[in-house]
């Protein structure tokens, strides 16, 4: 069969974009980063719970600390807008394989993270694909990578 096609591209068409900091997404209220799959992304729920208790207890948590994991991750989940999902973050089985999983080796994910971030600067040098919207995380425990948005500082 004979194909057709061209060698010549059209330049891709430049638009501006903004992104909101980092501290921008940390000081943002976690039910207002919602995207088309719903809210907030669980495990940016989970991360920013073990580092609110890294920031208090100065140590990851570890099996036995179920209790003052749950107390953190009510505080935080009130504060954030998300008082329905104690049982999903605060219960104390939540808890607990929060506990297990927070000192797991983070290699793999870091391969995996590093490999998108080598493809957004890819897209950011060349002009072309639409970038990530502005948050990526990855659960290194389900394989599971979501990006959403987070609203711009007023």
């Amino acid at each position: 069969e004979k194909f057709q096609y061209t060698t010549e591209t059209q330049p891709p068409k430049a638009e501006e974009m903004t992104f909101p900091s980092l501290e921008t997404v940390f000081n943002t209220r976690w039910a207002d980063l919602k995207d088309r799959r719903g809210p907030a992304s669980p495990t940016f729920v989970r991360s920013m719970i073990l580092q609110a208790f890294l920031d208090a207890e100065g140590r990851r948590p570890s099996p036995g600390d179920e209790a003052p994991l749950g107390r953190v991750a009510s505080a935080l989940l009130e504060s954030n807008g998300l008082p329905h999902a104690l049982d999903a973050y605060a219960s104390p089985p939540a808890a607990a394989e929060l506990c297990r999983v927070a000192s797991a080796h983070t290699s793999p994910v870091c391969a995996v993270v590093g490999g998108v971030l080598g493809q957004e600067v890819l897209k950011a040098v060349s002009g072309r694909g639409v970038p990530a919207k502005n948050v990526f995380v990855f659960d290194g425990e389900t394989c599971e990578g979501r990006a959403f948005r987070c609203p711009r500082a007023a």
